[in-house]
C-alpha cells in the first residue's frame, strides 16, 4: 500500500481536501484526530503536557486546547516542546493504522497533517500532496471560521513553512483559493492518478 500525505497551512482546506477524499473511498489517517486522543484525561502524553504547562488542563483534567494554542502558537520554543511530546506518539500510532489499512488490502491511504514538511515527514511517505491558499484567503477564512484578531491569524500562519517551499517540496498541489467545487474535482481527478486509473 502507499501512504501519500495530505498537508497544507492553516485554513488552507487540507480537512476539505480529506473529506473529499474519504468520499471517495481513501482511507485517512488524521493526525489532529490522534494528537486529539493522545491528549485525553489520563494518557501519557496529557501528563507531559500538564508538567510543562499547568495551567492548560481544566480542573476536570481536560486539555484547555485554546489555552495551549496561545502559548505554543506565540513562541517556537514552546511550539518545538509540543510537537516533541506529541509527534513520535503520533507517528507510531499512524504507522500501526497504516499496516492494518495495508492488511485490509487498501491500494492507498492518506495520511492528514498540518506539519508534514516542516517536521521532514516526507522522509517516511510516497509523496506529499499539498492543499495551496494564498496568505490573504487563509488569514478570512481564519477570521471567519476560528474568530482569530489577524494579529493571531498573522502568528499561526507564520508558525508554518513558507508557501512557496511547501509548493517545491509536494509532489501535488491542489489549488483551493476557489469555491468548493473546484476543489472537489481537483481531488476526483488527483484519486484516479493515484489508483493508477488517470493519466
Amino acid at each position: 500500500m502507499r501512504l501519500y500525505g495530505l498537508t497544507g497551512g492553516i485554513a488552507s482546506g487540507k480537512s476539505t481536501a480529506a473529506r473529499f477524499f474519504a468520499d471517495r473511498g481513501v482511507p485517512i489517517i488524521d493526525a489532529d484526530r490522534l494528537a486529539r486522543e493522545l491528549a485525553e484525561p489520563g494518557q501519557p502524553a496529557l501528563l507531559e503536557i500538564a508538567r510543562r504547562w499547568p495551567g492548560v488542563v481544566a480542573a476536570d483534567g481536560r486539555l484547555l486546547r485554546r489555552a495551549l494554542a496561545d502559548l505554543v502558537f506565540a513562541a517556537a520554543d514552546e511550539r518545538r516542546a509540543l510537537e516533541a511530546i506529541l509527534h513520535p506518539r503520533i507517528r507510531a500510532e499512524a504507522a500501526r493504522q497504516a499496516k492494518a489499512l495495508e492488511s485490509a488490502g487498501h491500494v492507498y491511504a492518506l495520511y492528514e497533517a498540518a506539519l508534514i514538511l516542516e517536521t521532514g515527514g516526507e522522509r517516511s511517505l510516497d509523496g506529499v500532496i499539498l492543499v495551496s491558499a494564498s496568505a490573504e484567503t487563509q488569514r478570512a477564512r481564519l477570521a471567519q471560521r476560528n474568530n482569530l484578531s489577524p494579529e493571531d491569524a498573522r502568528r499561526r500562519i507564520a508558525a508554518q513553512l513558507p508557501q512557496e517551499e511547501k509548493r517545491q517540496r509536494a509532489r501535488w498541489i491542489l489549488e483551493n483559493d476557489g469555491d468548493v467545487e473546484s476543489l472537489r474535482e481537483q481531488v476526483s481527478a488527483l484519486d484516479a492518478v493515484l489508483r493508477g486509473l488517470g493519466p
